[in-house]
């Protein structure tokens, strides 16, 4: 979780801190709250930004040992252009480089002001406002933040899953077929059992769901097999994973890989290679 510091004046984000590295307290430098004396302090933001970046630093960002693009590459990506500096020493290359990298990278100090960064192209004009911005028209994009958000994007980016293919290319045989409502989207090589209703569901290919199943606003991730009597709601099941006859999950996530024992009931749960146990999360509603 992030600490954002935000100008009440103008909204803009002046400030980003880990709440790892804040320990007991958040400590803010006299010079901002000079410069912005009327501050607050929010955790309940989200990172929206669409980032468009070249190719050629998309692959030193890789390359680097830097855990967080947008809030330590990208940073000091920005400082090294604007003074000239190669962005080529941002590549680990060895392991003593790697850890003194990821020593510099854990401390915010150097890049979570946001206002030091933007301190060299301060203008006195105040009709000119600083900023890349670039809008494209037609444009479908999705604010994704928790289970529900992923579920509902999915739903509706399969409601114009048209739009961008071949006009020759339909659905309506398979969906006939295997007798599930048109506002699914279902991929090859699957194989659906007899008095199994599937709703606003996306399934990937080669999956296998078996008699007497009820999924309903899910998310199913290529090669998963779901057994007999199993009911699914507002549920992402990832890759190569199964889930066992009569389980019951709600409001949950399972992760790759992994294996779901018969008869479970799961609410709001996430189920990973982590832990054999599931850990608990509260699913929002999206306002």
């Amino acid at each position: 979780p992030e600490f954002y510091t935000v100008d009440q004046s103008t909204n803009a984000v002046i400030l980003i801190r880990l709440k790892a590295n804040s320990d007991k307290y958040l400590l803010l430098k006299q010079n901002i709250l000079a410069k912005y004396p009327r501050t607050s302090i929010r955790q309940d933001l989200v990172d929206a930004h669409l980032y468009l970046i070249k190719k050629s630093c998309l692959d030193i960002a890789i390359r680097s040992s830097y855990s967080s693009f947008p809030k330590q590459c990208l940073p000091e990506m920005i400082q090294r252009m604007a003074t000239g500096q190669s962005l080529e020493d941002l590549i680990s290359t060895s392991a003593n480089v790697t850890m003194v990298m990821r020593q510099k990278a854990t401390n915010l100090d150097n890049h979570a002001d946001l206002t030091r960064l933007s301190k060299p192209y301060d203008c006195d004009n105040k009709q000119i406002r600083g900023g890349c911005y670039y809008f494209i028209d037609e444009t479908q994009i999705f604010r994704v933040k928790h289970v529900l958000s992923y579920l509902e994007a999915n739903r509706q980016a399969s409601s114009l899953i048209l739009s961008y293919t071949n006009e020759d290319i339909t659905f309506k045989d398979r969906l006939e077929q295997i007798q599930i409502t048109p506002a699914c989207i279902v991929g090859d090589g699957h194989v659906i059992g007899k008095k199994t209703t599937v709703k606003r569901t996306i399934i990937g290919k080669n999956c296998r769901i078996k008699n007497e199943c009820k999924i309903v606003n899910c998310v199913l991730l290529d090669n998963v097999y779901v057994k007999e009597g199993v009911t699914l709601e507002n549920f992402i099941l990832c890759s190569h994973s199964t889930i066992g006859s009569k389980c019951v999950i709600q409001n949950s996530i399972v992760c790759s890989n992994q294996q779901v024992e018969a008869d479970r009931k799961l609410n709001g749960e996430t189920i990973s290679a982590k832990s054999d146990e599931s850990d608990i999360f509260v699913v929002f509603n999206d306002e």
